[in-house]
């Protein structure tokens, strides 16, 4: 049984895909080769317009069906012109399916055919492309670009067809502030340099149109049937895809751009401009979506000129560029631009230029949903894979304050080609929510001398198998914050040379040095709830009513350091003061939640004070009386202060420790500072429950003694002799 095979004609041709005609003309169709078998089915798919009517086909020939007509629609009077996409198909015995579809329309005002809902769908079926693109054209002004005799075909040079098509709905929009949409079908289109004239600007330097293949206008959306389906193909990697003369109310979408780029070249994929020598020039609702850019010796999609409002580059995806896969400025300094940067995969960045992105970003920018790989390069230097500029000399609102980055994964080519996964160089940026992976740092924090980084937050990041450092604050930069964030098999988790950093429940994993604290940062640093290293401080909720400090880690004894800074001291408890016959107290609770005393230090048992010269080998006694079930701790200062001239001062501390009930067994004292106390003698002794203390003059001259008594204990009186 032959094949099926529904092409056909309208109007005796069949070389085309689209075909003019009048309003309530008579259009014929016809099948090309009918074999005799199958069943013919004629039908409208689709209109331009959604109220539009759909003709009634009528069948002819012999069998019936073999032609077919049917009747444009009448004039509806509105300029806007009207198409349908006329379906054949054949079905044979055993169900086997043969389907065509061809344009058929009638200009608008401005000489152009509108696309029907949904074309993309019918004229390239076996693609399986769906219906999303051409739904959204219904409503506007929309031209073929094969209208204007591109072809598609890879080899015959469409710059100039494109760029016709282009100017056209630049015109209308220009005469009636509608946008147009230049339509192009799936196919691969070689593009050539420009044959235009006309100067663009890139930051005060021209940029002549015919350094580029294609300029995009104002209010014209160069829309593709999709990232695989529609492909443009520059000619020469030294060639700009797509220049943008300014961008308001303009869009690339659904298409793809390879340039060929390998070594040489440096030709960009689509490059935003202004069309006038002024840097701040308003460019509003400009949109980059579901684009794939390959292959181009500098930026894959550059965002460069003016100040943005509600813009968006979303959906798009970067292989193999020279510099930059996207490179954004903002220059709008109020941050109510809303512009966008979302759902964006780059992969190999930088492959020709140092000092190169994947995402690269001066002004006010929120980025979500990115995908960086492959980022470095042997030879290639100082490669990142997002970057929050820093501000620069040249220009100064140049910068990235205020931005944000969330949900991301960044990883390096290598940790052989020292790759920074992210640096923030501007004040008041927040990155959230996502992991880097073998770079030489993770996130670098700092600014410059025209400006700084300060007030940064870094939360949930991960940074795994670091080179260098995981996290790094430099010298100058002030209240970063990192919180919840960990680093894992790296040389060193995190390294913080700047003022008043807080790293709070973070953790450093497997890393050499987990916490690298520089000198002149250390008094400011604010730490809570970390884990660096084996052992750590853990605040924890206990019961209603109770939390606890608790050390934890891999060691069975851990001291717990609290410790005030220069003259602070320590507070804690509630003070009741000294009674008659008692000192005062801290009241605390035990580990099982007993009320206890703690007496404070500087209670006063006792004072013996000589009044008199002692002379060299002179000894003074204190004698306290213990009582006989209590343990008790005394501490025992005793001053010495030897007469006129030489006033030396000797001072000693000596504690005697009384422990368990009964008859008292500890015998004497320790001394604990200063070791020995030159020129002093001190001897404790116990003998029963009374505690002697004994002091003698060892200086080898008079000296006037003054001995003070404190202690830990209630039980005790004491006596002077």
């Amino acid at each position: 049984m032959p094949s099926l095979d529904a092409s056909f004609s309208v109007e005796g041709d069949s070389d085309r895909q689209a075909y003019e005609v009048a309003y309530g003309a008579t259009v014929d169709l016809a099948l090309l080769s009918y074999s005799g078998s199958g069943t013919i089915q004629w039908s409208i798919a689709s209109t331009s317009h959604p109220s539009m009517v759909s003709p009634t086909i009528t069948y002819a020939g012999s069998p019936t069906g073999v032609t077919a007509s049917f009747p444009m629609v009448a004039d509806p009077g509105d300029g806007e012109g009207r198409s349908v996409v006329v379906k054949c198909l054949l079905t044979d015995s055993r169900g086997t399916t043969a389907v065509d579809y061809r344009v058929v329309g009638v200009p608008n005002a401005a000489g152009l055919v509108p696309v029907c809902v949904d074309e993309a769908l019918y004229r390239d079926a076996t693609h399986g492309w769906g219906p999303t693109i051409n739904t959204a054209l219904a409503g506007d002004h929309t031209i073929n670009v094969r209208t204007f005799g591109a072809t598609g075909d890879g080899v015959t040079n469409d710059t100039a067809a494109i760029q016709a098509a282009i100017d056209a709905a630049n015109a209308v929009y220009v005469a009636s502030g509608t946008g147009g949409v230049v339509y192009i079908p799936p196919g691969e289109y070689a593009l050539d340099a420009s044959a235009l004239t006309e100067t663009l600007w890139n930051f005060g330097d021209e940029v002549d149109a015919s350094d580029g293949c294609l300029v995009l206008r104002n209010g014209v959306r160069l829309v593709g049937a999709g990232r695989e389906l529609t492909k443009l193909l520059p000619t020469s990697p030294t060639l700009h895809a797509i220049l943008v003369a300014d961008g308001t109310d303009a869009a690339i979408e659904h298409l793809s751009i390879d340039s060929s780029w390998s070594a040489a070249g440096a030709g960009h994929g689509i490059l935003q401009l202004t069309s006038a020598d002024d840097i701040d020039t308003i460019v509003e609702n400009y949109r980059v979506a579901n684009v794939f850019v390959k292959n181009v010796g500098s930026y894959g999609v550059g965002l460069e000129n003016g100040v943005f409002k509600n813009c968006i580059l979303e959906n798009i995806r970067t292989y193999n560029t020279g510099a930059d896969g996207i490179d954004a400025k903002n220059r709008d300094t109020t941050g109510d631009s809303l512009t966008q940067i979302r759902n964006i995969y780059i992969q190999k960045p930088g492959q020709r230029l140092t000092d190169s992105s994947g995402l690269d970003m001066r002004g006010i920018f929120q980025v979500s949903d990115v995908t960086i790989i492959d980022i470095g390069r042997s030879g290639g230097t100082a490669l990142c894979g997002v970057r929050f500029r820093t501000l620069g000399d040249d220009n100064a609102v140049n910068w990235a304050q205020f931005s944000s980055l969330s949900n991301f994964f960044i990883r390096a080519f290598d940790t052989a080609y020292a790759a920074t996964g992210i640096i923030m160089g501007s004040a008041d940026v927040s990155v959230t929510g996502g992991s880097i992976v073998d770079c030489d740092v993770g996130v670098d924090v700092g600014g410059n001398v025209a400006g700084d980084a300060h007030h940064c937050t870094i939360a949930a990041v991960t940074v795994r198998n670091a080179a260098d450092k995981g996290f790094v604050v430099a010298s100058g930069t002030e209240y970063v914050k990192f919180v919840g964030c960990t680093a894992v098999d790296s040389l060193v988790g995190f390294r913080n040379e700047g003022q008043n950093t807080t790293i709070a429940a973070c953790n450093a994993d497997t890393c050499t040095t987990p916490l690298s604290t520089a000198g002149g940062a250390a008094a400011t640093q604010v730490q809570s709830g970390n884990k660096f290293g084996d052992d750590h401080a853990s605040l924890e909720y206990v019961t209603a009513g109770r939390v606890a400090l608790r050390a934890r880690g891999d060691s069975s004894n851990t001291d717990i350091a609290i410790e005030p800074a220069g003259t602070g001291k320590l507070r804690f408890g509630d003070y009741t003061a000294p009674a008659t016959g008692r000192p005062g107290y801290l009241g605390i609770k035990d580990q099982s939640g007993n009320a206890r005393e703690l007496v404070v230090d500087d209670t006063l048992v006792a004072s013996s004070v000589s009044e008199d010269v002692a002379s060299a080998g002179t000894s003074a006694n204190i004698d306290i009386a213990l009582a006989a079930s209590t343990t008790i701790t005394h501490v025992i200062k005793v001053n010495a202060e030897s007469a006129t001239p030489t006033r030396a001062t000797q001072t000693v501390v000596v504690e005697c420790v009384r422990s368990g009930s009964g008859t008292p067994t500890t015998d004497g004292g320790t001394i604990v500072a200063p070791s020995g106390g030159a020129g002093l003698s001190v001897s404790c002794t116990i003998s029963g429950n009374n505690l002697r203390i004994n002091v003698t003059n060892t200086m080898g001259a008079d000296c006037h003694m003054t001995t003070r008594v404190y202690s830990v204990s209630t039980d005790a009186t004491v006596e002077d002799s």
